[in-house]
């Protein structure tokens, strides 16, 4: 839904100009 896509995009990083995924700055479970 709406809130997932919305966390999606709060979420991206980007790093040297690329979007990177968050999963790999958060822990992993």
């Amino acid at each position: 839904g709406e809130s997932s896509e919305a966390s999606h995009l709060h979420f991206e990083m980007w790093k040297d100009g690329e979007p990177v995924s968050p999963t790999e700055y958060l822990p992993k479970r």
